[in-house]
């Protein structure tokens, strides 16, 4: 379960004076907004960055992010849970150093109210009075972390038997040349609450100085990308077959350091081989020709018992991906189930990535699936076998300092920028130590490597630890412990 940030929001009272912009309204009752949302909006705990504008903001809890469709600029579309509303996230650039951002703004309502139709004087179809759509919130300026914004909202008539379409408009301006902005797309009826989680998400927007936060994630991800490169297709077959298996513990330590008397979190096998993508789903029946293809597999069998929210849980995960050779490619096939007393919900999530564009369905254990495309963004992007693999990736290749990586993580549905700090202690001749932080946010966790590249001990967030150990010895542990086997 994402966890929750509790935002406070108040959006203040707008003038609905149509002044700002040189409009004939055809109402004779001027429309309005709905009156003022207050509330909380709970957020995800975990920030979404779009590093091509040094932008931080919070989504509301259950909405994803992925790439639009938009070309020759970076676009990002944001989606409730329930689908209510939709807004999206651009960053035009502009040749133009006159253009501001009232200005940018101004043009698209102006385009947005063309596109509505014009309304004539009766029986004079050369004297257009006005537009169908109306401005229900002039442009005005918003100071959101210290920076202006030009804000607006527009009505769109309604069409037979759908409701009215609102559009509402931050516009940031960061240089002479380039602009951030935000547009929401909802329903009339749906506005309250569309407005609310929009304007609470643009208000929790940060803009550092691109090209120094750019810096910093550019020297980082340059190590990654060098990383990669003296890993050769020989290399990276070597890594899979050197760790056909392996188990692993995960547990709270003791006072006592007695194993008997540790809190037991779970168990893990990874294997990993060199296979074909039909293996992500080795009951098909009539497997097609691109089931042949062949490339790295890396499998994930996991048990994870949960004593959050005072319900005793089990959760079992079977997590199976694919890559090609080329590392052009990749597959993977995820299903969770989450077994409470008798009742066991199944949570699945099936992706795909082809060159930089990915795909992702999930389908969760009540309701309706979705879809999502996160964004890749520029160089740096690895896949989930490449992640699965890193450690031994980063130790072949000998390069101990800070390296970035984007990965596609499950429990956000969006890529991130992980980091990995991989050093050689004085104090452990032989030994290899790499620190992980698979977010900007997340605290990081600590693992020790013997000379042959093999796990010793891995400390993990919240003081869960892990470690290898045999099937053998797992069993008899858990066994002793009453532990569910089955």
């Amino acid at each position: 379960m994402p966890s929750r940030n509790y935002i406070p929001v108040l959006i203040a009272s707008a003038s609905l004076a149509l002044t700002a912009f040189s409009f004939a309204q055809v109402p004779s009752t001027p429309p309005s907004l709905p009156p003022d949302a207050q509330g909380t909006v709970e957020f995800e705990q975990e920030p979404f960055r779009l590093d091509a504008v040094g932008l931080t903001l919070f989504l509301p809890l259950g909405s994803t992010a992925e790439a639009g469709t938009m070309p020759g600029k970076t676009t990002v579309r944001v989606k409730p849970a329930d689908n209510a509303w939709i807004a999206n996230i651009q960053n035009p650039r502009t040749s133009n150093q006159d253009l501001t951002a009232s200005k940018v703004l101004e043009d698209m309502v102006t385009q947005l109210l063309k596109q509505s139709g014009e309304v004539y004087e009766r029986g004079r179809p050369d004297r257009p009075l006005g537009y169908r759509g109306v401005v229900l919130l002039p442009s005005e300026t918003r100071v959101i972390d210290g920076r202006p914004a030009q804000r607006a909202y527009v009505k769109l008539p309604a069409e037979g038997s759908s409701a009215a379409i609102v559009r509402g408009y931050y516009v940031f301006q960061l240089s002479p040349a380039q602009f951030v902005t935000f547009e929401l797309i909802t329903t009339e009826p749906a506005l309250t609450n569309a407005r609310r989680d929009f304007e609470a998400m643009v208000s929790s927007a940060r803009f550092e100085d691109p090209a120094k936060a750019n810096a910093d994630r550019s020297t980082a991800i340059q190590t990654g990308q060098k990383i990669l490169q003296r890993i050769s297709e020989t290399t990276m077959r070597e890594i899979v077959e050197a760790a056909p298996e392996r188990w692993e513990r995960l547990f709270r330590p003791s006072p006592t350091g007695a194993k008997k008397d540790d809190e037991e979190i779970g168990y893990r096998r990874v294997r990993a081989s060199i296979g074909r993508r039909g293996d992500l789903d080795p009951t098909r029946k009539n497997p097609g020709p691109g089931d042949r293809q062949p490339g790295y597999v890396v499998r994930l069998d996991a048990r994870y018992l949960d004593k959050s929210g005072g319900v005793a849980r089990t959760i079992d995960s079977q997590a199976i991906y694919f890559l090609t050779f080329d590392r052009e490619s990749e597959a993977w096939n995820v299903r969770n189930a989450i077994r409470a007393g008798t009742t066991t919900d199944v949570v699945s999530e099936i992706g795909a990535r082809q060159g930089a564009s990915m795909t992702v369905e999930i389908t969760p254990a009540k309701g309706a699936g979705r879809t999502v495309r996160p964004l890749i963004q520029g160089d740096g992007y690895i896949s989930r076998v490449e992640s699965m693999l890193l450690p031994q990736i980063m130790m072949r290749a000998g390069i101990t300092a800070e390296a970035g990586f984007y990965a596609y993580q499950s429990e956000s549905e969006t890529i991130r920028l992980r980091r990995d700090i991989l050093e050689q202690p004085i104090d452990r001749p032989g030994m290899w130590r790499l620190i992980t932080r698979f977010s900007e946010t997340q605290p990081p966790q600590t693992s020790v490597y013997n000379a042959a590249f093999d796990l010793i001990r891995s400390e993990l967030p919240r003081g869960v630890v892990a470690e290898p150990i045999t099937l053998e010895e797992l069993g008899a542990l858990w066994r002793a412990k009453g532990l569910p086997m089955k």
